[in-house]
């Protein structure tokens, strides 16, 4: 959602419209702005994401304060980074495959699932 809010920042500021780049090309200094944009977007998402993937489940499951709870997330998924950027790279893929309204259907339930399965393998003492 930052990406989105900063992407439509930009082209207000610098009255670029989508719809002209069917017409005409973007200049490559836009291009490469809009790429550093997305970039920077991605370097917040990413750790905000790594904060917000454990903590509901450990502020639920385990009563774990909600600061602490993202604290914890963001440590568990530092210590787990491999398979947190092949989750990500896969979600990534699924998303681009199945279309919005089968996103709902497909997506969404297999990354609940996996968010609790992946907490049961790094905060539980039986692993999975």
């Amino acid at each position: 959602l930052l990406v989105v809010f900063v992407f439509v920042v930009v082209m207000y500021l610098t009255g670029t419209n989508i719809s002209d780049w069917d017409s005409e090309q973007p200049s490559v200094a836009a291009m490469a702005m809009y790429g550093w944009i997305i970039l920077a977007g991605f370097a917040v998402l990413v750790p905000v994401s790594m904060m917000m993937w454990f903590a509901t489940v450990l502020t639920v499951l385990d009563d774990v304060a909600p600061w602490q709870a993202m604290k914890m997330s963001f440590q568990g998924c530092v210590r787990n980074i491999l398979p947190f950027i092949v989750y990500g790279l896969v979600w990534l893929g699924l998303s681009l495959v199945v279309m919005s309204a089968l996103m709902i259907l497909v997506v969404t339930p297999w990354t609940m699932l996996t968010v609790y399965t992946s907490y049961r393998a790094v905060w539980t003492e039986p692993k999975l």
